[in-house]
Formats: C-alpha cells, sequence, structure tokens
C-alpha cells in the first residue's frame, strides 16, 4: 500500500529542484501538530540497523512517506572502535521544510526536499557501550555518510546535496559524490551529528570560494604542527591559484596531494580521533572531507 503512494509524492521533489527558492517559500507549510518540537512534522520514523566491521547500514522508515525502506543511511569508518546500535545513538525526524526557525539553519540557495524532509542524528552516547566494560563509541580519520532513497530522482548534474549540522546548528554541504540507486548522496567527516538531504542551488564556482575559505580557516587550528600546517597552506594555494585561473586538473591534484599529506602526518602533527566523550577534535578527519567535497565541486565545473 505504501509503495502505490510513490509517484504521487516524488513528484513534488523534481519540481522542487526547478523552483525558485522565493516560489518554494510562498507554498503553504505542511500541518504541525500544536506542542510539536519547531519545525517537525508528526509521524514516527522507525530504524532497522545492521553492524558491520567499520560499517553500519540503517534503514528508515517513516509512517507518513510511501515506500517500506523510505531512506538508507551507511556509516562507513576508517577505523571504528566499538561499533554497535547502541554506541551510535541513531534517531531520526520529519522536519517541515518551510518552517522559518529550520531554514535559518540552512543557506539560502538551499531547499529541504519535499519528497523526503527528514534529518538523520547520529549523537553517540558517551556512556554506552557494546559489551560490559566496553566503552563508547570511538574513531580514527573519517567516517563517511551517505544516505541513499528512491523517493529522489537522479540526474547526472543532480543539485542534491549531504548536509551536515552539529546538534541544532548551522547545515553545511559535505557531499563528495552523487551517484544513481536512485540517488546517493554522501560525503566524508571527522564527526557528527545531523544529516539531511537538500536540494542545493548554489553555482559551482561560487560554491568552490566557499569552500577554499572554509578549508584555510581549517588550517589556522593552532592543535596543526607548525611545519605540516605550512606545507598544507601551500599545497591549498597552489591548488586555489589553478582554481582562478580554470585550470580545474591542476586544482584538483593539488587537493590530492592535500589529502595525501594529511593522511601521512601523524595524530601529534594533526590530531585525527573522535570519541564520543566530545573532549577530542578530529581535524585531519574534517580536512580530508573537506578537500574530498571542495574536489567534488571543482569537477562538475
Amino acid at each position: 500500500m505504501k509503495r502505490a503512494m510513490l509517484i504521487r509524492l516524488a513528484v513534488p521533489a523534481v519540481l522542487a529542484a526547478s523552483l525558485s527558492s522565493a516560489l518554494a517559500r510562498a507554498a503553504p507549510p505542511p500541518p504541525v501538530n500544536p506542542g510539536e518540537a519547531q519545525g517537525s512534522l508528526p509521524g514516527v520514523v522507525t530504524l532497522a540497523i545492521q553492524i558491520g566491521a567499520n560499517q553500519a547500514v540503517v534503514g528508515l522508515d517513516s509512517t507518513v512517506l510511501p515506500l517500506d525502506i523510505d531512506a538508507e543511511l551507511s556509516l562507513a569508518f576508517d577505523g571504528a572502535e566499538n561499533l554497535c546500535a547502541s554506541t551510535l545513538g541513531l534517531s531520526a525526524a520529519l522536519v517541515n521544510p518551510l518552517d522559518p526557525a529550520f531554514r535559518a539553519r540552512l543557506p539560502n540557495d538551499a531547499l529541504v526536499p519535499l519528497a523526503l524532509p527528514l534529518v538523520i542524528q547520529v549523537e553517540p552516547p558517551a556512556n554506552a557501550s557494546c559489551t560490559p566494560g566496553g566503552g563508547p563509541l570511538a574513531f580514527n580519520d573519517t567516517v563517511r555518510a551517505e544516505i541513499h532513497t528512491h523517493l529522489l530522482p537522479y540526474a547526472s548534474d543532480s543539485p542534491l546535496r549531504l548536509y551536515k549540522a552539529p546538534l541544532g546548528g548551522t547545515f553545511r554541504d559535505i557531499t563528495d559524490g552523487v551517484a544513481p540507486g536512485s540517488v546517493r548522496t554522501g560525503g566524508r567527516t571527522g564527526g557528527f551529528s545531523e544529516f539531511l538531504i537538500v536540494i542545493d542551488l548554489t553555482a559551482p564556482a561560487a560554491a568552490a570560494v566557499s569552500k577554499y575559505d572554509a578549508l584555510g580557516a581549517r588550517l589556522t587550528n593552532p592543535a596543526i604542527d607548525p611545519a605540516v600546517r605550512t606545507a598544507l597552506a601551500m599545497d591549498l594555494a597552489d591548488s586555489r591559484s589553478a582554481f582562478d585561473v580554470g585550470d580545474y586538473p591542476a586544482a584538483m591534484f593539488a587537493l590530492d596531494t592535500f589529502v595525501a599529506r594529511v593522511r601521512g602526518a601523524s595524530s601529534a602533527q594533526i590530531p585525527d580521533r573522535w570519541r564520543a566523550q566530545r573532549d577530542l577534535e578530529n581535524i585531519a578527519g574534517d580536512l580530508i572531507g573537506d578537500a574530498a567535497s571542495l574536489k567534488f565541486v571543482i569537477g562538475r565545473l
């Protein structure tokens, strides 16, 4: 019965990609039950979690969306410790795409697809463990998050992106790939916690400039070894110079050098560990993820 609703509910997502943000905001908002959290919509989202070696796959089924599995989140870790359902701290909820408070968490050129207004939270608890005395979740380097859904269409120039935010904070683009299936969009990161698919109407060149600036700002972190920071800044400058003159292959090659340098650094040179106690900053993981997302955008020019 849920599958029969697919065509009717998936159509708005196709249309939304071609509408301006002004038109999208002018549409009447979906009803929200009194007393619910600001920006949320009614409906229960159930999770089916499968855990493998350094990987978790989560099927998400909402009572108000049409499929038996409306979306699937996969988390692939470079090196996870104490990975199980209880240490991941997973939850999900539908949001009102037109709620002003929620829209304030998004860039102006980002729209939530009407067919999948789903926010997934990954908030590993600091006191959870897989076995008695086993300890909470931790990982080194990066985790790649990917959302797969049949509720949104794929196109070679798809504007669908994976956004991430700190809990209750501002969402930003971490996408390093969009693939068919019907659509899969994902990216690497050094931490968690909220993930969302959006329609991003930002021009690729403008997105690249913003990502260069953000990556440069990350390099100012005093926890990075000064000599390594200098070398990384040179790699980034080489990439930016090539980008500025339209030599996009050279810009991407310099980013590959940047990532290789981050991965080759020791944990003393660039902190590279995340754990549920939130007492460590995984700088290496975020640098790698941001560089991969920047390379993806440049590749679309």
